[in-house]
């Protein structure tokens, strides 16, 4: 009987031992807890662990091998708190310089601790060189691109969306300045790869105008001259052929200088022919009279 009521009581206590090691374990060890745990919180206990750090921070991590470092979370802290509460990540111990804060409105703040959006930061914002800035969407997500290519760094925007067109680039930036609006090679200033439409475009002239067509000592071309150059050649002379323009495209600026030029001379053609009309008219008249 004494044998069987020491073997009840050596087991009563080993259980009472080994729930005891279950939940803490010897000074200096680690802590093992079985069950939710409550800090400054007696009720409720849902959750592994439920801290209620009234106005206060509700976990201060730090560490004195680097300084005294440390790290702050709570839902309010200091004399803040706002309607709604905010979850806050601080360095600095204080809510107003927060990291991190997340709002009632599930609007996130970096840098700041009153986002205005879904996301608010207040700083620089990262991209790793060669990434992608994308949408969730599933298909043709990139918004904008940064890389390496044909020698030279580059930017390139996208309009995501559904639509096959939108995984074509539509703005290319390139680290010369060159930039490109539907293709990736621009190899002026502006590269445009369709139609362009505005409501002015005014264009520099790096070359003179024409109107040294009117000095005196210009040596304008008679028609005979220009006729026999057009029946060789079939184009004005200094124009340049359908086929050269098709091969080399046109300055624009240049181009239409040499068309001004073209209109001058035409003017001071019908001018000489004006003199030469009314000549004429005077001679007829004077031949008139003297058949009268």
């Amino acid at each position: 009987m004494k044998t069987k009521a020491f073997f009840l009581n050596v087991t009563f206590s080993l259980l009472v031992f080994a729930e005891t090691i279950a939940q803490w374990s010897l000074p200096g060890g680690n802590a093992y807890i079985h069950g939710n745990v409550g800090i400054g919180i007696g009720t409720n206990l849902d959750s592994k662990l439920s801290i209620n750090g009234n106005s206060d921070w509700h976990l201060k991590l730090s560490n004195d091998a680097i300084g005294g470092d440390e790290w702050r979370i709570g839902s309010t802290s200091d004399s803040w708190s706002v309607s709604g509460g905010k979850f806050v990540i601080s360095n600095t111990g204080t809510s107003e310089t927060a990291a991190v804060v997340i709002d009632s409105q599930k609007r996130v703040g970096i840098g700041t601790a009153n986002p205005n959006s879904m996301l608010t930061v207040n700083g620089n914002i990262g991209i790793d060189y060669g990434s992608e800035l994308r949408t969730i969407s599933s298909t043709h997500k990139t918004i904008l691109r940064t890389g390496w290519a044909d020698s030279q760094d580059f930017l390139t925007f996208y309009v995501p969306g559904s639509k096959s067109d939108n995984a074509l680039p539509k703005i290319h930036i390139k680290s010369d300045g060159n930039v490109g609006i539907g293709t990736l090679q621009p190899r002026s200033r502006l590269t445009v790869n369709g139609r362009v439409h505005a409501k002015e475009v005014k264009v520099d002239l790096n070359i003179p105008g024409a109107d040294y067509v009117f000095e005196s000592d210009y040596q304008l071309m008679s028609l005979p001259e220009v006729e026999r150059f057009i029946s060789i050649n079939k184009h004005l002379p200094e124009i340049p052929s359908a086929a050269d323009m098709e091969k080399n495209g046109i300055n624009l600026s240049e181009m239409n200088i040499k068309l001004l030029k073209k209109v001058e001379e035409l003017t001071l053609h019908l001018i000489d022919l004006n003199k030469k009309v009314g000549q004429l008219n005077m001679e007829n008249e004077i031949l008139k009279d003297k058949v009268k």
